[in-house]
């Protein structure tokens, strides 16, 4: 039998989350942002979006990396996510052919017809329609705004993400329920 006693993490919570005022203070996502038109934009794959983000200088080097996204509207953060490759998934939420992949595009694309009157609020993911909900939330999603945010640590990293969410009051679209 395994003594889990004698296993610790090597981190402590505290240690992981005593630096995420500062990482926050320079990760400045209302302040920091680039066009998601510009550097994402229909057609601009993965690579050109770090060759363009690097060649711009908003990038250390011309690769996908770990880290935290911000979408915003303007100046107005709506969305906090992860991602191991930050780059492919902002490609994905704004170009993704399925609620799998444009994931914050369904919710989107959800919310408003729930706004709108549709009766929604029990729906599957089948029962959202692509073309009528999905693709209009990605084409909003194309004229905003996004943040981003190298970070390596995976505790650290999931821990962000709650902590950028509830900073910037993005839990609206970040409910953190499970799949």
């Amino acid at each position: 039998m395994i003594d889990f006693k004698l296993i610790q993490h090597k981190h402590s919570f505290e240690g992981i989350t005593k630096t995420f005022e500062s990482e926050f203070a320079d990760f400045a996502p209302t302040e920091k942002f680039v066009s998601v038109e510009k550097y994402f934009g229909i057609n601009v794959g993965v690579v050109g979006s770090a060759t363009k983000l690097a060649h711009d200088g908003l990038m250390a080097m011309a690769n996908d990396f770990k880290g935290v996204y911000v979408f915003l509207e303007g100046t107005k953060p709506i969305y906090t996510g992860i991602s191991r490759k930050v780059i492919s998934r902002i490609h994905q939420h704004v170009k993704g052919k399925n609620h799998f992949s444009a994931s914050l595009a369904f919710n989107i694309g959800k919310h408003k017809a729930l706004i709108e009157g549709s009766d929604l609020s029990n729906a599957k993911r089948g029962d959202i329609s692509y073309k009528e909900h999905i693709c209009p939330a990605q084409k909003f999603l194309l004229t905003q705004n996004v943040a981003f945010h190298p970070m390596e640590d995976d505790i650290s990293l999931y821990l962000f993400e709650v902590y950028c969410a509830m900073r910037l009051n993005t839990l609206f679209m970040n409910d953190f329920g499970t799949h």
